[in-house]
């Protein structure tokens, strides 16, 4: 069920339902991933987003007047905009959780199909 979540992050044309129907599934650093996946097929790193990515930066650090702020281009690189950029990682913090699926085994609604296949002994 990840992967296939995942790979269906990797689509230009995602929708909020199919994001919010697997973000139990991964952890921020999936997240983080699939950004990173979505840079490399040059599509904006914001799943909701289906936006080409244009823009090669060169430099590691962009100061924005509009903005006044500095940007790590690391992140930033990864977004069509800015706006995109803030979404995504306000996304991410609020609604992916921290931890690994392992690690949060017990706290997953596990829904009639998955009877039986949780393989983890009641010690």
């Amino acid at each position: 069920k990840v992967l296939q979540f995942v790979e269906s992050m990797l689509e230009p044309e995602v929708t909020l339902e199919e994001l919010k129907a697997g973000e139990e599934l991964i952890c921020r650093l999936d997240y983080d991933s699939i950004s990173q996946e979505r840079h490399i097929l040059k599509i904006c790193g914001y799943p909701l987003c289906s936006n080409k990515i244009t823009k090669e930066w060169r430099q590691r650090y962009h100061v924005s007047l509009k903005d006044k702020r500095i940007y790590d281009v690391e992140v930033r690189k990864l977004y069509c905009s800015v706006r995109c950029m803030e979404t995504s990682l306000k996304y991410r913090n609020d609604h992916v959780p921290e931890q690994p699926i392992w690690m949060r085994l017990d706290d997953i609604k596990m829904g009639p199909s998955d009877i039986g296949t949780n393989e983890r002994s009641n010690i």
